[in-house]
């Protein structure tokens, strides 16, 4: 790029970080103006369940699907989070209106880390790119956890990197412990990728050895009431008795990584007829650890596959719609581009060292990937974590203008040194 286009781009980002606020408004409006003029209903089984746990919590307080009948298969993170639009009687246009607000602050978020890391122009190109990526935007206008959880997933970042990894001190720990244990409550496979994230850093030593304890109690502080609450309602310690209906339906002989809950399991459903939802989740588990156990080679090409899947755009749906392989081709189109980006952006920041916060993205991402490939495999789970590749990109695209520029300026000085 020739100096004149870089210092007109230059200027356009700069601008665009300045009127951040109005610009990411303008988007929330467009983006709810298109829902309302798609009309879009509730569409998939678990959107209604969620608004079912919602009605029944305000009808009878009794966290169930069934008036007076609790239940633990769901976290009440999300649930929470839509009560008061369901008690206010907005109904789905009420909950994608709070989730597109929610997705304009997590695209402000995505600028924020890339602030810290990069300066204003990688926080502008990371928002556009964000703002641009139509898988976020899809699961907004769904009665889906996924938008809350990309948000805690940003929060948590933005919380871990913002004043360098090097100070994880007390006040940072009891941060990242609050926003572990909210996001668990939603989303409860990020447990393990949160902790897998910090224990995995490079820069955790013995004498951060007591701020990452104190992220963890907290974590559970947090989360606790729920468990107590499902050990004394429901018998079970568990966060949630949906664990192993995830299970089964990704380890079995007729999984597939693509298929999801396509997948026939009847054996396995006659067999625990008649059982409570304790005693379901807990024999799915065994099920699916069975075949794990009995098949070592068939489950490490199945897990193998479902990693790969991860990263894939195609996907099978229960609930037949119109118009889902142009949306999964769109969705292809945008993401692989920004894959590869992040990809080369990483080892590039690898290779010339340096790049500690981008790093840590990338390690959350994959780590991610590789809890996620365990269970059941879905396309919009990975709308939870997709936020951070704009990040990875915009920063190592704008590296890579600095790095050309300190070149360019020292070819300079070195011509005019020859000319003197």
């Amino acid at each position: 790029m020739n100096p004149g286009g870089r210092n007109v781009l230059s200027s356009a980002l700069l601008l665009i970080w300045r009127k951040r606020v109005i610009i990411i408004f303008s988007l929330c409006l467009i983006v709810y103006l298109l829902y309302r003029f798609l009309d879009i209903q509730v569409l998939f089984f678990d959107e209604r369940e969620y608004l079912t746990l919602a009605k029944n919590l305000i009808a009878t307080g009794v966290y169930g699907y069934e008036p007076g009948i609790p239940t633990a298969s769901r976290p009440p993170g999300y649930i929470v989070f839509i009560l008061p639009v369901v008690l206010f009687g907005f109904g789905k246009s009420g909950i994608v209106f709070v989730q597109i607000l929610l997705w304009g602050a997590s695209i402000y978020l995505v600028g924020l880390i890339s602030f810290c890391l990069r300066g204003p122009k990688a926080a502008a190109l990371a928002m556009l790119l964000a703002a641009a990526y139509p898988l976020c935007v899809a699961v907004t206008l769904t009665v889906y956890p996924q938008t809350l959880t990309a948000f805690l997933v940003l929060l948590f970042m933005w919380v871990l990197l913002k004043d360098g990894l090097q100070k994880i001190d007390t006040k940072k720990s009891i941060g990242l412990g609050i926003i572990i244990g909210l996001s668990i409550l939603v989303t409860p496979i990020l447990l393990p990728v949160f902790f897998g994230t910090l224990f995995l850093l490079p820069v955790i030593s013995l004498r951060h050895f007591r701020s990452l304890i104190i992220a963890v109690f907290i974590s559970f502080c947090v989360a606790g009431p729920w468990l107590v609450r499902n050990w004394v309602v429901m018998g079970t310690p568990s966060i949630s008795t949906i664990v192993g209906f995830n299970l089964i339906y990704a380890n079995s002989e007729n999984a597939s990584p693509e298929l999801g809950t396509a997948v026939n399991i009847e054996k396995y459903s006659s067999a625990v007829r008649g059982l409570n939802e304790v005693q379901t989740d807990r024999a799915f588990r065994n099920f699916a650890l069975k075949w794990m156990y009995d098949h070592p080679v068939a489950a490490t090409k199945l897990y193998i596959r479902k990693f790969i899947q991860f990263f894939g755009y195609r996907e099978v749906l229960k609930t037949q719609i119109a118009g889902t392989e142009i949306f999964q081709d769109i969705v292809a189109a945008a993401y692989y581009p920004l894959l590869c980006f992040a990809i080369i952006g990483v080892l590039f920041f690898v290779v010339t060292g340096g790049g500690c916060g981008e790093k840590t993205i990338a390690l959350f991402y994959v780590i991610a990937a590789a809890f996620h490939a365990v269970f059941l495999q879905r396309l919009r789970y990975r709308a939870e974590v997709d936020f951070l590749l704009p990040i990875l990109v915009a920063n190592f695209l704008i590296a890579i203008m600095a790095r050309d520029q300190i070149f360019r300026r020292r070819s300079e000085t070195k011509s005019l040194a020859t000319q003197a």
